[in-house]
Formats: C-alpha cells, structure tokens, sequence
C-alpha cells in the first residue's frame, strides 16, 4: 500500500487522503481503514479516496486492510 494523507490541528480534526498499489500506483476502491484507538472506520471509494471527519486530536494508528493486500498498521 502507499497512502497520502493531510490533517487538521484542532479541537476536531479532519484526515483525508488516497489509498494506492505502492508497485503500480493504480488507486484500491474498498479498502477499508480504521484509527486506532477509537471507533472510526472508514472506506475508500472507486477513486481510492478516503476521509475521516471530527477525529479527536491525539495520536493514533492506522490500519488498512484490503482484499489481496497485507494489512498494514
């Protein structure tokens, strides 16, 4: 996986960004992520793309799992 992502330093912040094949760069509908610790998840659309929206601020790990993919932390 290759992710791209940018955030927001708030009270409440919002995470975007573009799940893709780190090999061919093509971008991978479905994927889904999850911060860590916490309860949000999120998928990516048919362009890759993702977002996270009203993330409390702080420190967190993120997961992404996809089909034929290792799930990276």
């Amino acid at each position: 996986f290759m992710l791209f992502a940018t955030s927001v330093f708030a009270q409440k912040a919002n995470i975007n960004g573009v799940v893709a094949d780190a090999n061919s760069h093509a971008t991978l509908a479905g994927a889904e992520l999850m911060l860590n610790p916490g309860a949000y998840t999120a998928f990516t659309n048919s362009k890759g793309e993702y977002k996270f929206t009203k993330i409390k601020t702080g420190e967190y790990q993120l997961i992404v799992i996809h089909t034929g993919y290792k799930t990276i932390y």
